[in-house]
């Protein structure tokens, strides 16, 4: 679901074209790119047959030579702009992947400090995206 949502989003694959991948880059690695990471999955206690998911959304980009991190937090906040849309701010909205929709009941993102990846020197934004949605 948040693959397909990012692919679908043009302020996305503008800065990191079709760059998303689940769990790990592909070895070389062309930057910037996203990775996702699902952490969790439950039922929710307070709203009857929904989900409560968590995933790690990872921005990676090159440091650049002087360091620059603008392409990193660029990705960031177009992601960060795609998810975060908390229940009072927003009505539920539908997504599809593959032949299955759902009802996002509210998204929000947290996260989002700048890291400097100690084994590859890459910039990495580590985002939290937690939604609440029902099968549709």
């Amino acid at each position: 679901m948040i693959k397909k949502h990012l692919l679908d989003t043009p302020a996305v694959t503008s800065l990191v074209s079709t760059r998303v991948y689940i769990d790990e880059q592909p070895d070389p690695a062309t930057l910037p790119s996203i990775t996702i990471h699902p952490t969790s999955g439950v039922p929710d206690k307070t709203v009857a047959g929904a989900t409560f998911t968590r995933t790690q959304v990872s921005c990676w980009s090159l440091p650049g030579k002087p360091k620059n991190p603008k392409p990193v937090e660029t990705v960031a906040a177009a992601v960060r702009a795609v998810f975060h849309k908390p229940r009072f701010n927003s009505l539920p909205y539908k997504l599809t992947a593959g032949t299955t929709t759902y009802k996002v009941i509210t998204s929000q993102v947290t996260g989002g400090v700048r890291l400097i990846d100690p084994t590859t020197g890459w910039y990495h934004i580590p985002l939290d995206i937690e939604i609440l949605y029902n099968e549709v």
